[in-house]
């Protein structure tokens, strides 16, 4: 089965009300998080935008107790969305925001364009107003610098006053700086579940200091943050009331720097986050030990896997009473492991040795019972939550492997999930699917069916709706706040 970040099926992000909208959402990772995004919203709003790179197809909001919150497609399934993650549809956050505050600056007429450099919708967000002879140009991919200067050229001769800006991995920023005397940067970060856009500064010694938007201000010569006129910075402050200031930042390119031997540090969070002691090497550099801090929500690192930071990530420089020079912290949002230990692009990182596997088995009494209630329990939350899961995941939820348990004890166990039968009981193990691709039913369902009496002697078709029939009755009788067992 091909992992979270690799699998196109389950994505952050996702647009609203069409296929072809600009209009983003970010699902929330956490459960507790979920009812509240979905508060004014059905199962049927969501859709795998174009301008996402996706299919168009509808998506559906999957709510997980021990797992990241998702979309999933809807099968069957064929999209070659490549970009899925937290900062999947930064692009049309940025845009939203600049429109917005080009509105409040009072420009009417404000066009907002994605544009595909070659991998996909938003590797430029060009945001026109004034007649459309007034341009703001987040350069958001990578471009050569031979392009960079073809296109401002362009600008010129077509007499567009344009204003370059950049994302947090255009590689351009400081040609902007030599260009201009400082750049204007533009990153996304997660709060309050959803997206929120940052404007920073770039100066000359590569420092960035972030504002938003609403202390910006409009000029002729483009986007005036207080950084460049002198005004008092802004704090960026928590729910909590945390003092989080923007201070410098050094963004680091996706995909190019690993880690493993991750253990948690003392001090164990940190402005919404959790604090991991690692081995870190950038890509052609040494390894060093590094702290990494990861959002709450993340599953901790493995310290016997080795780990890739693939999303965007700053590298931050930590001050201190008790040091007199600045330590550095990692800052980042996630990250993959990879299925094998060593990577010849990080020769110097070895993952700690696996620990030997513990012997388990699902004959006894008691491993039995305790297996089915927790099945039950988790079935119950997937049925409150109007969504299905596989049994590769269910297995998960116990910390047992899907290897651990034979395919006649899954049935056993899956048919004792649902005793005891009742006349009009639904079949709560409907809701489990095969691993991978669920497009039908699993191959178990019918021996489940044959051990409750059921009606099983049926063509896959019938079989299919019987299953259907099942889940939608499961999806009313647990309803949420019904308190029947």
């Amino acid at each position: 089965m091909p992992s979270y970040e690799d699998d196109t099926r389950k994505v952050q992000t996702a647009v609203t009300g069409r296929p072809g909208s600009d209009q983003p959402v970010f699902l929330p990772f956490d459960h507790d998080d979920f009812d509240g995004f979905m508060r004014g919203r059905t199962r049927d709003d969501f859709y795998c935008g174009i301008l996402l790179g996706g299919c168009g197809k509808q998506l559906t909001a999957k709510r997980y107790l021990h797992k990241k919150c998702h979309f999933a497609h809807r099968p069957p399934v064929h999209c070659r969305r490549t970009q899925t993650g937290e900062d999947s549809a930064d692009h049309l956050y940025i845009g939203q925001a600049l429109q917005r505050w080009l509105h409040r600056q009072g420009h009417e007429k404000v066009n907002v364009s994605y544009l595909d450099l070659g991998s996909g919708p938003g590797g430029a967000v060009e945001v026109r107003f004034g007649s459309g002879a007034r341009l703001v140009r987040v350069q958001m991919g990578r471009m050569s610098l031979n392009q960079w200067e073809a296109i401002r050229a362009q600008f010129v001769d077509e007499d567009v006053c344009a204003q370059w800006a950049y994302g947090p991995n255009s590689g351009l920023a400081h040609n902007g700086v030599q260009t201009e005397g400082h750049a204007i940067r533009f990153t996304c970060r997660t709060e309050g579940g959803t997206r929120k856009v940052y404007v920073g500064t770039q100066h000359p010694d590569h420092s960035v200091e972030l504002t938003t938007l609403d202390e910006c201000h409009l000029t002729d010569d483009g986007i005036i943050t207080p950084h460049m006129t002198g005004e008092p910075l802004i704090d960026i402050t928590t729910d909590a009331g945390a003092d989080t200031t923007a201070q410098l930042a050094f963004p680091i390119v996706p995909g190019r720097l690993a880690f493993t031997a991750s253990v948690p540090a003392e001090e164990q969070t940190v402005t919404g986050r959790r604090l991991y002691h690692a081995d870190v090497q950038p890509l052609g550099s040494v390894m060093t030990r590094i702290r990494i801090a990861l959002p709450l929500h993340a599953v901790p690192p493995s310290p016997h896997r080795l780990n890739v930071i693939e999303s965007t990530s700053h590298l931050i420089p930590q001050t201190d009473s008790s040091a007199t020079k600045p330590s550095w912290l990692i800052e980042a949002v996630g990250f993959s492991s990879l299925p094998v230990r060593s990577d010849p692009r990080w020769p110097a990182l070895r993952p700690a040795p696996e620990p030997p596997a513990p012997s388990v088995t699902v004959t006894g009494t008691h491993v039995r019972a305790a297996l089915v209630e927790r099945f039950r329990k988790e079935l119950e939350a997937v049925a409150l939550s109007h969504s299905l899961i596989d049994w590769e995941t269910l297995v998960g939820t116990t910390g047992m492997a899907p290897s651990d348990i034979t395919p006649a004890d899954r049935v056993r166990l899956l048919i004792e999930v649902d005793h005891p039968r009742a006349d009009g009981k639904p079949v709560l193990s409907s809701l489990v699917g095969p691993t991978g691709d669920d497009s039908g039913p699993p191959s178990f369902f019918t021996d489940i069916l044959r051990g409750l009496g059921r009606p099983h002697d049926l063509r896959p078709i019938e079989l299919g709706r019987l299953r259907k029939v099942e889940q939608a009755r499961v999806f009313a009788f647990y309803q949420e706040g019904d308190s029947r067992t």
